[in-house]
């Protein structure tokens, strides 16, 4: 296969991912049956791969919300709303930016079923760009998958393909449990 195919080839493939994951959130905010459902964004400005902003756009500052960059708040704020009913997907920027937020995820939403005896599930998906490869400075090329994946209460998802970037998100917005949702950095540089 000549290289211009190939080239042509993975294009393909990192665009079907993008538009996976976009109609899955559309899908998930269109058909909503709760009042208000938030997919906290970080703004819009600074945003790095503006999957959020056409849904900013398309759905509104009432269900879609831009948050300062503070990414322990955006995740304490989206554990608050899921524990009172709502279904919030937050957004991070860059898996760098996880430190942060690390004890809100590891200590609050993993634990927060069992230590309440499943009377306040979590019902989160949190969104991790993650990887290198893309020639990033330090903070944006991380791969801490593992760190989270070995946390009891806490799901860690990552799609192979658009297939799987569709079944996976829209799983991990259905589950009553916190999902880390880490999404190929890659397929934004592509």
């Amino acid at each position: 296969m000549n290289e211009s195919v190939l080239g042509a080839v993975i294009g393909l493939a990192i665009a079907l991912v993008i538009v996976a994951i976009l109609v899955v959130i559309f899908r998930w905010l269109w058909n909503s049956t709760l009042p208000d459902v938030f997919g906290v964004r970080e703004v819009t400005f600074w945003q790095a791969f503006k999957i959020m902003l056409l849904a900013g756009i398309l759905f509104g500052g009432h269900r879609v919300v831009d948050t300062p960059l503070a990414e322990s708040g955006i995740c304490g704020t989206s554990i608050g709303l899921a524990m009172n009913g709502l279904v919030p997907v937050p957004e991070i920027q860059f898996d760098g930016f996880l430190g942060p937020a690390y004890d809100q995820l590891c200590s609050h939403a993993a634990r927060m079923r069992t230590r309440t005896r499943s009377r306040f599930p979590v019902p989160m998906t949190v969104r991790v760009p993650v990887g290198g490869g893309i020639h990033a400075p330090e903070l944006h090329s991380d791969s801490p998958e593992a760190i989270y994946a070995h946390t009891p209460g806490l799901k860690v998802v990552t799609p192979a393909s658009p297939y799987d970037a569709k079944g996976l998100l829209a799983s991990a917005i259905r589950d009553p449990d916190p999902v880390i949702f880490f999404e190929p950095k890659r397929i934004y540089n592509g």
